[in-house]
Order: structure tokens, then C-alpha cells, then sequence
């Protein structure tokens, strides 16, 4: 018993050093630095009862070892071990001597500490409203600089140290500031050594150029999304503008709005995506009936349900190579890995076509010529994945599917034979409300469908049905 005793001690005490240890190990102090994104924080400080005050600083690598390349956009929190810290600061030396681009400081940074950005070949910089203080020599020798953007609307409150622009190029940096608080920076220490001031134009701007309506969506530098003009209807050969200019400013096009061009794109008969466009919206280009071709550059990151709804006659769609969320194979567009059938080109030469394994967006095969589509591998089925389909007479539909959206197949007055697998579970909507009414008299046959669910649904709503089929 003694010794039996002594071994449980002996346990127990081993466990709790054991735990002790990582603990220890997992304990977090000021001072403590860590690497997140390519970034290095220190911990300045922590609160065990208000976590926004636990808070961190940008720093440098090792002393004052350049490690940065490129553009930056600081974070507003980073996460450690666990735990997440607000980033306030930015330390001395942070990116003293780096290759950089443009820098973005987030409204979370309250302090930029003395020559954080010393020597670097820095070239434009978007500093926000809640900057407290900036230190001595912050940006000296930054020869590069050309544009600094500020949201800071009463400069007078930050703080500023000595020689914060020293050989910065004052005559030729143009500084953008609020509207109505250029006479205050002209008369702050620091600023008011700059010649070229600009009045910053905000974000939500609405203005029209090149035949487009553009708003402002970001700057420093600036980038707007356009969407259709109805004092200009463009007919023929269209190229969205990669650029457009308002007050001098020339803007970046990166995004076709939602319904960007859905009510005045009836008469393009050809159609250029630049390279310059990230997004496309919610139905960005539909109603382009007359296009027969469409060919997604490697810019484009995202792309909206229905952005090519009504394109009714594009028998071609192609996706650039080198771009890093889609891609078409035989005019069929994918997500990248071909996971996902994100629209069929509706003028493609097939009478069938296999879906595979995969997912059917949204509208994938409106207006599709289409007369059989096997979809007994797929996952899932959008809204409207066939609406409208004029030709499809034949649909099965596996007992894979885990979802099936309302109207999937309305708007296909010919579809007669229907093979329905998918668990009831997988209804968005009712039966009916998946499939076109048919005229009375009509013929369609219904097969594979759950007893059940058959009895209950289809004898109400189904009343033209003259066979079914039910295993």
C-alpha cells in the first residue's frame, strides 16, 4: 500500500510539472515577438479582462535588418498562440531600408515610431483618421514617395516628431486630405513643407466618363467599379475602359457593379474584358444577347451569380491560363479545381452533356440548347440551374445530391423524363415549384421518387402526370 502510495504521488506530481511546463511554455509576456504573414509583432501589452487591450506593434526582423518586399496592408489583429492582439504601432525601424511598394495603415494604428519607414524605397502610403503620433524621421530619405493619402480630418491633434519628410520631394508628392482641411496641413509641422495638396475624393463618388457610370470604391490609388450609362448605350464592339479620369485623377476600372449592364447591353455584339478587373457583380453582364464569345482574364477573382444571365447566343467561353480562381474546358466555365459548373455556354454544339461529380451553380445551363443531362454524380443543384432549358427532355438526378434549388428546372416546357434519386431531404422547394407546369394532356414521366414523398405531393400538384414510376 505504501508503495502503491508513493507511485500515485510520484504521478500526480509528475502530471502537474507536466502541466506546469506548458503552461510556461504557452505563456505570453510584453516583449514577446512572433511572426504572422510575414510580419513580425512585439507585444506591447495585456489585459487578462479587455481584449482590446491586449496590443502588439509592427517591428523589425533583427535590429535593423531590411526583410520586406512589396506592397503592405497592416493588420487590425493578429492572432498568437491563441490569443488575439490588436496592432496599434508601428515600431522603430519596422521597415527601415525595405523594397516597398504602397503601405495601407489601418485605423487600428495610433502610433508610427521614429524612422520606421527611413530609406525605404516606399512610393505612396494611405494613413487613416486615428493616427496619434508620428515619429522623428519617420519617412526621411524616402526619395520614392510620390503619394500620401490621409483620412486624418483634424491633423492638428497628431502629434509630429522632427525631420518626419526629410528629402521626401516635396514639390512633386501630391498629399490628399479631407475635403475642407487642406489650410490646416499647410500650417502643421511637417506637412506644411509639401507644394501639391489635393482634395481627397471619398469613397462612394458616383461620376461619368469614357460612356460608363463609375463610383470610387478605394483609394491611394484610386479604383472604381462601373456600371451602365443610359445616356450611352453602347451597341457594337464594347471594351470596358481599363481606366477612367475625374478631376484629373485618372482611376483604375476593377469591378463591373451588380446588374452593371443588364439593362443596356442588348445591342453589344462583342465584348473586351481588361485586364485590369477583379470583379464581376451579381448578373455584371447579363442581357448581352447578341455576344457570342467570352473570355475572362487572369484578373478577375471573383465572379457573381448570373453574370453572364441572358448571354443567349455565346456559344465560346474562355479563361485566360494564369488566372487563379477559374477556368473553361470545351466553353464550359469552372471554378478552378472543376468542382463546380459555373455556367454552360448557352449556344455550345451538344445535345447532351455529363455533369460528373461535381456542384451546378446558379443559372449554369439557362438558356442552354440542351436536350439530356445526366446529373446522376452531382452534389448539388442551384437556383434555376436550368431556367429556362426549351429543348431538355431528359434530367436524372443521382442520390448523391444534397441540395436541389427552387425553379431548378422551370421554363423547360419539354422536359418529359425525369429521374429524381435525391433524398427529400435535398428539396430547396416543392416539387412543383422545381418543375414546369404542363399543359393538359401532356406526358411526363417521374422516376426513382420516394414513395412517400410522392404520395403526398405529386398526386396534389402533378394532376397532368399520366405515368409514374416510382421504385
Amino acid at each position: 500500500m505504501i508503495k502503491n502510495t508513493f507511485l500515485l504521488r510520484t504521478f500526480i506530481v509528475s502530471v502537474v510539472m507536466s502541466v506546469t511546463a506548458v503552461l510556461t511554455a504557452n505563456a505570453q509576456n510584453v516583449g514577446d515577438k512572433f511572426k504572422v504573414g510575414g510580419l513580425y509583432y512585439e507585444i506591447t501589452n495585456i489585459s487578462s479582462t479587455t481584449p482590446e487591450l491586449n496590443l502588439v506593434k509592427v517591428v523589425p526582423q533583427n535590429a535593423t535588418a531590411p526583410y520586406w518586399e512589396g506592397d503592405i496592408f497592416i493588420e487590425k489583429a493578429v492572432q498568437y498562440q491563441g490569443t488575439w492582439y490588436c496592432v496599434n504601432s508601428i515600431g522603430e525601424f519596422a521597415f527601415k531600408d525595405c523594397q516597398l511598394g504602397t503601405v495601407s495603415i489601418d485605423y487600428t494604428i495610433k502610433h508610427i515610431e521614429r524612422s520606421a519607414f527611413e530609406n525605404s524605397s516606399l512610393t505612396s502610403i494611405i494613413i487613416f483618421e486615428d493616427i496619434e503620433s508620428i515619429g522623428d524621421a519617420t519617412f526621411k530619405n524616402c526619395t520614392s514617395l510620390t503619394s500620401i493619402t490621409s483620412t486624418i480630418k483634424n491633423i492638428k491633434k497628431v502629434s509630429m516628431g522632427d525631420n518626419v519628410f526629410e528629402n521626401v520631394d516635396k514639390e512633386n508628392c501630391v498629399v490628399r486630405v479631407p475635403e475642407g482641411t487642406i489650410g490646416d496641413y499647410k500650417t502643421h509641422k511637417g506637412w506644411s513643407e509639401f507644394n501639391h495638396f489635393k482634395k481627397l475624393l471619398p469613397k462612394g463618388l458616383e461620376f461619368k466618363d469614357k460612356k460608363v457610370q463609375c463610383k470610387i470604391i478605394s483609394f491611394a490609388p484610386y479604383e472604381v467599379e462601373i456600371k451602365e450609362d443610359y445616356e450611352h448605350i453602347p451597341t457594337g464592339t464594347f471594351k470596358i475602359p481599363e481606366t477612367v479620369t475625374y478631376q484629373g485623377d485618372k482611376m483604375t476600372v476593377v469591378a463591373i457593379a451588380n446588374g452593371g449592364f443588364v439593362e443596356t447591353g442588348g445591342e453589344v455584339t462583342s465584348l473586351t474584358i481588361p485586364n485590369t478587373i477583379r470583379s464581376i457583380g451579381v448578373g455584371g453582364l447579363a442581357s448581352m444577347a447578341k455576344i457570342k464569345s467570352i473570355h475572362i482574364p487572369a484578373s478577375v477573382l471573383s465572379i457573381g451569380a448570373d453574370a453572364f444571365n441572358h448571354c443567349i447566343n455565346c456559344s465560346s467561353i474562355t479563361v485566360d491560363k494564369d488566372n487563379p480562381n477559374y477556368c473553361a474546358s470545351n466553353n464550359v466555365l469552372f471554378n478552378k479545381d472543376k468542382t463546380t459548373i459555373l455556367r454552360y455556354a448557352p449556344k455550345k454544339q451538344d445535345s447532351h452533356y455529363d455533369v460528373g461529380k461535381r456542384a451546378v451553380a446558379a443559372g449554369a445551363f439557362a438558356y442552354s440548347d440542351l436536350s439530356y443531362i445526366d446529373m446522376r454524380q452531382a452534389t448539388s443543384i442551384g437556383y434555376g440551374a436550368c431556367f429556362p432549358c426549351y429543348n431538355l427532355k431528359k434530367v436524372l438526378i443521382g442520390s448523391d445530391v444534397t441540395f436541389i434549388g427552387g425553379y431548378a428546372f422551370v421554363g423547360c416546357p419539354n422536359l418529359r423524363d425525369v429521374n429524381l434519386s435525391a433524398p427529400i431531404s435535398a428539396y430547396e422547394a416543392r416539387v412543383d415549384e422545381l418543375f414546369s407546369y404542363l399543359p393538359e394532356g401532356k406526358k411526363r414521366t417521374l422516376a426513382t421518387i420516394d414513395p412517400g414523398y410522392a404520395k403526398k405531393y405529386l398526386s396534389e400538384y402533378f394532376t397532368y402526370i399520366t405515368r409514374l414510376y416510382i421504385e
